[in-house]
C-alpha cells in the first residue's frame, strides 16, 4: 500500500497570529504565513521543519467549514476545548489507488476529493485527499493527501527568533482512543499490517518515513475525545534541548528517558514533546 509517510500534523486554533507567536516564543521556531482553503472554510499558518511541517488551521468563513466534516470539526474542538491537536495526514502515491485499496482491505473512509491553498500574494498549491469524512470528524483515523500543481510563494527568509532547539522532525504521533483493540484493527487496515508491538496498554507502529504511530487507551491520556493527542518532536540532545527552553524561560517537565513535555501555558493548544532520537530509540519506550 503506497502510504510513504507522515506529511504533517493539524492543530487547530482561534487565531493564527496569536497561535504563531506563542509557538515561536516558547520554541524559537518560524511559523510563516499560509493561505485560505476555498470551499473548505479555513486557512492556515505552517512551521516548516527538515522532515514534513506543523500545520496551524483556523476557520475563516464558519458557514463554509460547516458544511464539511473537517470543517465541523475544528468547530467542534474550538468550541469545546479552544483548540487543539486535529489530526494528522499521511503521504500516498496515487491516492485514488491507496483510497481503493484501503477500501478493500475494509475501511470506510471518504472518497478523494480536491481542493487549493491560496496564498495573499496568489500563489498557490493544489492537492487530493482521502478520509477526510466521518472519520476525520470523530478523531478515529487520519486523513491520506496527494499534492497537484501549484506556483510556489515568494523566497522568505526567516528572521531570527532567538536561541531554538535542533528540531529534526516529528518522532512520533500519540493518539487517544476509545477501544483499543478496534482502533488496532482500523490502523492495521490502513497501514497495511499489524502493530511492531502491543505491549499490553498501546499499539505501535513504524511509518515508512520513520515516524512513530503509538495508540492509547484515552484513560491513559489526558484527552477529552478521541484522536491525536501529543506529538513528539526529534531533537538530537534533550538536554541540550532543554537547555534552550531554559533560555527561552519556556517551562518543561521530564517525559521519559531523553524527552522533556513542553509546558502547554507555553505552546496552548499543543501538547508537544522534544525527544531525543538515540540509535536503537523504539517508539514503545516513550513514556506516556
Amino acid at each position: 500500500m503506497p502510504i510513504t509517510g507522515l506529511d504533517h500534523a493539524m492543530l487547530a486554533v482561534r487565531d493564527l497570529d496569536t497561535a504563531a507567536a506563542a509557538l515561536t516564543g516558547a520554541l524559537g521556531l518560524h511559523v510563516r504565513r499560509g493561505g485560505r482553503h476555498p470551499g473548505w472554510g479555513t486557512a492556515n499558518a505552517v512551521l516548516d521543519l527538515r522532515s514534513g511541517y506543523l500545520e496551524l488551521i483556523t476557520v475563516a468563513d464558519p458557514a463554509e467549514a460547516a458544511a464539511v466534516d473537517a470543517g465541523r470539526r475544528i468547530l467542534e474542538l474550538l468550541d469545546r476545548d479552544g483548540g487543539g491537536w486535529l489530526a494528522f495526514v499521511l503521504t500516498a502515491k496515487d491516492l485514488r489507488t491507496t483510497w481503493q485499496q484501503v477500501r478493500r482491505a475494509g475501511l470506510s473512509i471518504a472518497r478523494p476529493v480536491g481542493g487549493r491553498a491560496v496564498r495573499p500574494d496568489g500563489s498557490y498549491r493544489s492537492w487530493a485527499v482521502a478520509g477526510h469524512g466521518e472519520e476525520f470528524r470523530t478523531g478515529r483515523l487520519p486523513s491520506l493527501i496527494e499534492y497537484g500543481d501549484g506556483t510556489p510563494p515568494p523566497r522568505e527568509d526567516p528572521p531570527s527568533h532567538g536561541p531554538a532547539p535542533d528540531v529534526l522532525g516529528v518522532a512520533r504521533l500519540d493518539v487517544a482512543v476509545a477501544d483499543l483493540d478496534a482502533a488496532t484493527r482500523r490502523y492495521a487496515r490502513l497501514l497495511g499490517g499489524p502493530p511492531v508491538a502491543e505491549p499490553g496498554h498501546c499499539a505501535c507502529w513504524t511509518l515508512p518515513d520513520g515516524v512513530g504511530v503509538r495508540l492509547l487507551p484515552i484513560d491513559l491520556t489526558t484527552a477529552t475525545r478521541e484522536g491525536l493527542w501529543t506529538v513528539a518532536l526529534a531533537v538530537p540532545d534533550a538536554r541540550a534541548a532543554a537547555a534552550v527552553l531554559d533560555a527561552r524561560g519556556t517551562g518543561y517537565t521530564p517525559a521519559g528517558p531523553g524527552a522533556v513535555l513542553v509546558d502547554r501555558g507555553a505552546t496552548a493548544p499543543a501538547r508537544i514533546v522534544l525527544t531525543e532520537l538515540r540509535e536503537g530509540w523504539d517508539v514503545r519506550a516513550a513514556a506516556v
